[in-house]
């Protein structure tokens, strides 16, 4: 009925086709979304799954080739660009990936994905510069906090820590409810400024982290309170972190340093094994493998 309804046809044909997909009928899906494709030329959901479904089945050339035609026939349409920028930056040709996003983002300058994919293309080919300014560029465009997420993320995994904690603090500026900025900022503050200052703003921070049921907070606000020197009510939340996701060589080493530090050697003992074992370094290894001989 949805398809036989000129209004609806190109939903029918979009959802005829995810039925498709479920009864493993590729052709047909493609098909079908095709019609869904002429039905509704703008449709953003249909030609973003129809290009997924070519590059699968019949091969990237036969994506990029359907995506190019739409393209030149609706060159105001700035999904299309961003399609084959994507596209293209799957075959590694990331010179066309830029030119695409590039164009994308000049026809929609409020496109977030689009930031998104260009510092990705950019990155892939380990151009730091590339991936700041693109991010740059998107979060001057939209305003938008996502974008400050991936270029915090960005300088941390740079070792530009002062540029992240800066970041975070626009973020928590903009949105105080902002948890996840809250725990990235307060990790900051206690490891990688570590004054005591930064330790107090740390431990101010984690406030709202403590009723939380999310491993990874539950891990911050046990790891700024050891910094702090609060190794009792730090073993607590240290330890429901490790239950819920104790294969975390990270996290069992943070509960096996704050069992040391109340000097109970023998649970010490056993977390730092278990952080060790893999041999896979992370921050604070080291002092894992020191802190072990001696126990």
């Amino acid at each position: 009925r949805l398809i036989a309804a000129e209004e609806s046809s190109a939903l029918g044909y979009y959802l005829q086709a995810g039925l498709d997909l479920q009864l493993d009928n590729k052709a047909q899906a493609i098909d079908n979304l095709k019609s869904s494709v002429a039905a509704k030329p703008e449709a953003l959901e249909s030609l973003t799954a129809l290009a997924k479904v070519l590059s699968e089945e019949r091969g990237r050339k036969a994506a990029v080739d359907y995506t190019q035609e739409h393209c030149t026939k609706y060159p105001a349409q700035a999904h299309c660009r961003y399609i084959l920028g994507s596209l293209h930056a799957q075959d590694s040709d990331f010179d066309k990936a830029i030119a695409e996003l590039e164009a994308a983002l000049s026809i929609n300058d409020q496109l977030v994905a689009g930031y998104r994919q260009l510092a990705k293309v950019h990155a892939a080919q380990q151009n730091l510069t590339g991936v700041e300014q693109a991010l740059l560029a998107g979060i001057e465009a939209t305003d938008k906090n996502p974008l400050r997420f991936e270029l915090a993320g960005f300088y941390y995994g740079t070792q530009r820590y002062s540029d992240a904690a800066n970041i975070y603090e626009v973020i928590i500026a903009k949105n105080d409810k902002a948890l996840a900025a809250k725990n990235n900022l307060a990790m900051i503050y206690a490891e990688n400024f570590g004054t005591p200052e930064k330790l107090k703003q740390a431990r101010g921070l984690i406030t709202e982290l403590q009723e939380s049921e999310n491993a990874a907070y539950l891990d911050t606000v046990g790891w700024v309170m050891y910094l702090n020197g609060e190794y009792d009510q730090a073993i607590s939340y240290l330890k429901a972190a490790v239950d819920k996701v104790g294969s975390s060589d990270l996290l069992q080493y943070h509960l096996g340093m704050a069992h040391y530090k109340t000097g109970n050697a023998e649970l010490a003992k056993s977390h730092l094994v278990l952080a060790t074992k893999n041999e896979k370094p992370y921050p604070g290894y080291e002092e894992a493998l020191e802190t072990l001989k001696t126990l």
